[in-house]
């Protein structure tokens, strides 16, 4: 009879596991494709999203601005004064950076591996607090861009920290706890103690086999 529920226990503790993964998180990179007929499609390129560990100080300056307005990127994740900026100094970030930093309204997601298409595949997760996101995109936001940096003294210092974890994410968008550590002893689920606890069996024994 203990056999019997010692293989219940197990059968249930596994399901439990497999519940609990989740898909690795992706980001959608928007892009624009050009179509035949003069239209443009609008499509999205899923990344796998990695968590940065290590915060990046990024300074944006006037001719960062100046070489997105000539360029016409605004609103380009390619061409923008925040992607001018990164690009100039791609050495700041502890991982690869090529060429693609979608900029959010409280994160950033910087792409660092390309397919054989040249698309993005893999980014890094970033958050942010300098409520410049939006100049990025907004008609005059280039302009308020260049008056903010004149302001500070020629620069505007763009902090990125490491995203904040989910429940159920790692560093490597995988599956474990957010804290990185197993929850409970063997990793055994909180429900499957309790469900071994009310049928009555010697969880500590159990531990041991």
């Amino acid at each position: 009879m203990a056999k019997k529920q010692m293989s219940l226990f197990r059968a249930r503790h596994t399901t439990a596991k497999k519940r609990y993964k989740r898909a690795i998180p992706r980001h959608a990179f928007p892009f624009e494709v050009p179509l035949n007929n003069g239209k443009i499609q609008k499509v999205k390129i899923l990344a796998k999203v990695r968590h940065a560990t290590k915060a990046v100080d990024l300074e944006l300056t006037e001719p960062d601005v100046d070489k997105a307005m000539k360029m016409k990127g605004r609103g380009n994740m390619a061409t923008c004064a925040m992607a001018q900026c990164a690009d100039r100094l791609s050495e700041q970030f502890p991982h690869g950076y090529v060429g693609f930093i979608d900029w959010l309204l409280k994160t950033t997601f910087v792409a660092s591996k390309l397919n054989a298409q040249g698309l993005p595949i893999e980014c890094y997760k970033y958050e942010h607090r300098d409520n410049v996101a939006h100049l990025f995109d907004d008609k005059d936001g280039e302009k308020m861009l260049i008056a903010k940096i004149r302001e500070n003294g020629g620069k505007l210092v763009i902090k990125l920290k490491p995203a904040r974890f989910r429940e159920g994410e790692s560093t490597k968008g995988g599956n474990v706890p957010a804290t990185g550590k197993r929850s409970d002893p063997k990793g055994f689920t909180r429900r499957t103690i309790r469900w071994a606890k009310g049928e009555g069996l010697a969880f500590d024994n159990l531990q041991n086999q």
